[in-house]
């Protein structure tokens, strides 16, 4: 009984706190209330400024999903239209191959990478310094895969063509001018203004010069571009920038000028996509002519079709053929090709592409060389060779060491030199005996990465290259952002006019005055 009148006692006193409890929540409520009416009710006795501040309350941004994690987790597709469902599997699919763990991207990857470069002794000489260290940019990694998950957000919005270049610009970010997506448009359905370009560099910065010119327009031959739509020329290589994988901006000062077609260089769809222009397909030109007369020329956008007639601008001098601008491309269906000039006294080698066996030529020319007797200079022209095999390096520095040549022994180089002719030209430099290197700063630095494969997407949207494995350093302790020449020579417009190469001509006349 005592236990039961306990239990009756501790009902009671329960009930007892729930009614106070219920009652102090109503009466702050009512307090709640009438504070939110006096606040809002002018005439309240309790004025807006004595009522209390309250804490404002933060709605958080809503941050969009993360698809692609990019930690090697399993992607899980949201994709259902035919379309969507292609470019999505692509993009993942690049991003899947720059991240893999043991093939995919030394900056991307936390894994050991070989450093060094090793040639065989029986060349001549050796790099035996092999070794291994982690590349891995934390900061690179991350835009990467946010670069990824911003295309994959935005693929019902965007077009084929931004989405090519939105994969352009996710493996620009890795500044490896070998591990890059092509996505420019075919220039034959293109939009282009009509125009053809030449660089001339004035204090190491390029000029754009009119070399071609619809029929009818001839008097644009030889105007140099200065803006377009106000946006200075140096404003937009700048943002091609963006798209084009690259180490140093000479590279992307060559694909900008020479290794992109002319269509390409003026597209209107990559203009329009950095910015450049605007949806009106013209754009406004501020031109200088010879005279140095500024003036500006309203140009529209034109396909090619066989209506469109190019003019281009006409030597009116001949040359001899030593510094004739003609010279290294006399013989275009010849990889690697040599020549005597000046009376035989000078051995000109000319290679525009590095192939497995290019020693072979040079062999020749060597030994044709040793045969006269009579040359005193030799010349290696690596400008504008786009590169492909290193292998032959060693052969062609033993060749050229073994050459006795009391004038002097040079290589020329050139925004356009890239990838092997790069490695090769400073193999050269360094275990070549006195060779100098003459021209311009080359397409890429001495020391980076090389590729180790080229892919297509599953979907045929994207094909990317990447330097999956590998780091030489050609030239150990050397960080210029690009191989630079001992002896800088640019073209001058004025040698341009009358057709001489300004290179050879400081190597075979200026430098003997």
């Amino acid at each position: 009984m005592q236990e039961c009148g306990w239990r009756n006692k501790k009902r009671q006193f329960i009930r007892l706190m729930e009614i106070v409890i219920l009652m102090s929540l109503l009466i702050a409520c009512s307090r709640s209330e009438d504070t939110a009416m006096s606040s809002a009710d002018p005439s309240s006795e309790v004025t807006q400024s004595a009522a209390p501040t309250a804490a404002p309350t933060i709605t958080p941004t809503p941050v969009p999903k993360m698809l692609y994690k990019g930690d090697g987790s399993k992607y899980e597709y949201t994709m259902t239209d035919e379309r969507d469902r292609a470019w999505e599997e692509d993009i993942v699919y690049f991003a899947d191959r720059y991240l893999d763990p043991l093939g995919g991207h030394p900056k991307l990857i936390d894994r050991g990478c070989e450093i060094g470069y090793m040639i065989d002794i029986r060349n001549g000489f050796e790099e035996l310094d092999v070794k291994y260290e982690s590349l891995l940019n934390v900061e690179m990694r991350e835009a990467f895969i946010a670069k990824i998950n911003s295309l994959l957000l935005s693929i019902s919005e965007k077009s084929d063509f931004e989405l090519h270049c939105g994969c352009a610009e996710a493996a620009a970010i890795l500044e490896d001018a070998h591990s890059c997506v092509w996505a420019f448009p075919d220039p034959e359905e293109a939009l282009f203004f009509p125009l053809e370009l030449m660089p001339i560099y004035t204090d190491g910065e390029p000029n754009a010069y009119i070399v071609a010119a619809p029929e009818g327009m001839e008097n644009l031959l030889l105007c140099r571009i200065d803006a377009i739509n106000d946006i200075p020329l140096s404003a937009i290589i700048e943002k091609y920038g963006r798209l084009i994988s690259h180490e140093s901006m000479t590279w992307v000062q060559e694909m900008f000028f020479y290794y992109w077609d002319f269509r390409l260089t003026l597209n209107y769809d990559l203009l329009f996509y950095l910015g450049v222009v605007d949806e009106s397909k013209t754009a406004l030109f501020s031109l200088t002519d010879e005279d140095g007369t500024a003036w500006e020329l309203e140009l529209s956008c034109v396909h090619d079709d066989e209506t469109l007639k190019m003019v281009d601008y006409q030597v009116l001098t001949e040359q001899d053929e030593a510094i004739s601008r003609k010279l290294r491309s006399s013989n275009p269906d010849k990889t690697t090709w040599y020549s005597f000039l000046e009376d035989g006294t000078v051995l000109y080698i000319r290679a525009w592409r590095c192939t497995t066996d290019m020693d072979k030529p040079i062999n020749e020319a060597v030994w044709a060389a040793e045969k006269t007797g009579s040359v005193k200079k030799v010349i290696l022209d690596f400008r504008n060779n786009g590169g492909g095999y290193d292998t032959a390096a060693g052969e062609i520095i033993k060749r050229i060491h073994s050459l006795d040549a009391e004038e002097g022994k040079y290589v020329l180089i050139n925004g356009g030199s890239f990838s092997g002719a790069v490695s090769i030209s400073t193999f050269i430099r360094r275990f070549g005996g006195d060779v100098l290197l003459v021209g311009s700063p080359a397409g890429q630095p001495p020391n980076g990465f090389f590729p180790r494969g080229v892919f297509v997407t599953p979907n045929g949207k994207l094909e990317v290259w990447l330097a999956a494995n590998y780091c030489y350093y050609c030239w150990p302790d050397n960080d210029d952002p690009a191989l630079m020449p001992d002896i800088t020579v640019f073209q001058t417009l004025e040698d341009y006019k009358n057709g001489i190469d300004t290179v050879m001509k400081y190597l075979l006349r200026d430098s003997e005055e």
